[in-house]
């Protein structure tokens, strides 16, 4: 039907969207995330000194930073705890350019989430 036509083009439009952002701020959505609590600790401790780093460098390094960060952020148990913590430690430009990658993994459409809802014509 073409409002499931419809959907499914804007569906495609998100999904372009969001990964144009995350291009944008230099995340590269390729690498796998650790599996074992330890192998997530190392990789969170990895990520924040990687992107403390590349802040230090300036704000050429920023969106990279950003990148690592949400890294970070993301395979952390407590998120927004780690979030309250960076807001107070990061420029506000870094901040903003996590939350975008936050923002845009959150609206990211997943492939294993599921059936597809598709209206049925009577």
């Amino acid at each position: 039907t073409r409002r499931s036509q419809a959907l499914e083009k804007q569906r495609l439009a998100d999904k372009k969207a969001s990964a144009s952002k995350k291009k944008d701020v230099g995340y590269k959505d390729d690498e796998p995330i650790p599996k074992t609590p330890a192998e997530r600790e190392a990789y969170f401790v990895k990520q924040l000194h990687n992107g403390d780093e590349l802040m230090q460098k300036g704000p050429e390094f920023y969106p990279d930073a950003a990148a690592c960060l949400f890294r970070a952020v993301k395979v952390h148990p407590n998120p927004m705890q780690i979030m309250m913590m960076l807001q107070q430690a990061m420029p506000d430009v870094v901040f903003k350019m996590v939350v975008e990658l936050m923002s845009s993994d959150i609206d990211a459409p997943r492939e294993d989430a599921g059936p597809k809802i598709t209206e049925v014509d009577d």
